[in-house]
């Protein structure tokens, strides 16, 4: 199980909040990068951007931060999830060294074209692992630069639209995760998108995904509840994939 990991949300400390989402059952943290306009994300990932944003963010810091995690936690995978816009603050090369520096694990960035992809591809250290977002309606050429390039898993998105919850998983997900399975030789597909409680973990297991990918419910959750019950809802979500 992936979760979203919102480093730097008002009113938590790092450790803590790390330690609640791994000790209940998390596998890898999606550690977000925020930025001002985080297009694919709906109302709840982008309110924890803006504050993130406004409580003095700085770049340095974030991977300071994730310096800290790694170090307490050594063999935990870590990944960063970002858009491509934070290259218009950034470079690639600067940001990625920034990533291999702290001990992240693997890369995701979203809004990036194939060309922008192939570019990533080459520039990205060996030691990091460049996952990629495949979208609800892909494209052969699309699928195809995936083939050639990713490593790791892909993020499937599971529905057309944007993050937050859903009360239903698209009708047509499992056809499309199984075709999408058989595309790319069986590399891990991991749906997210839409995911929100154990029930829905349980059909995307059932449909044959080799993880999920929970962000939104979990967030939502979280701010609205205290850590030792943001743990025991992580482990439902964990028991529901077992």
């Amino acid at each position: 199980m992936i979760a979203y990991f919102p480093l730097g949300e008002v009113g938590f400390n790092t450790i803590e909040l790390a330690r609640t989402y791994i000790d209940n059952g998390v596998d890898i943290l999606e550690i977000g990068f925020p930025v001002e306009t985080p297009y694919l994300d709906g109302k709840v990932v982008s309110d924890s951007m803006k504050r993130i944003l406004n409580n003095d963010f700085e770049v340095q810091g974030f991977f300071d931060e994730i310096k800290k995690i790694r170090r307490e936690f050594k063999d935990q995978p870590l990944e960063v999830f970002a858009y491509t816009s934070v290259f218009e603050q950034i470079s690639m090369e600067d940001f990625l060294s920034l990533c291999e520096n702290s001990g992240v694990d693997s890369v995701l960035f979203v809004g990036a074209d194939n060309l922008k992809m192939k570019e990533l591809s080459t520039v990205i250290p060996p030691s990091i692992y460049n996952l990629w977002f495949v979208p609800y309606n892909y494209s052969e050429d699309y699928i195809n630069e995936v083939k050639d390039s990713a490593k790791g898993y892909i993020f499937l998105q599971a529905t057309d639209g944007v993050t937050g919850a859903r009360n239903e998983l698209e009708s047509g997900l499992k056809d499309i995760i199984r075709e999408t399975k058989k595309k790319l030789d069986n590399i891990p597909i991991c749906p997210g998108f839409g995911i929100s409680n154990a029930d829905h973990c349980k059909q995307i297991k059932e449909m044959g995904a080799d993880g999920v990918i929970i962000g939104s419910s979990l967030l939502k959750f979280l701010v609205t509840h205290s850590l030792e019950e943001t743990g025991s809802f992580i482990k439902e979500l964990k028991s529901a994939l077992k």
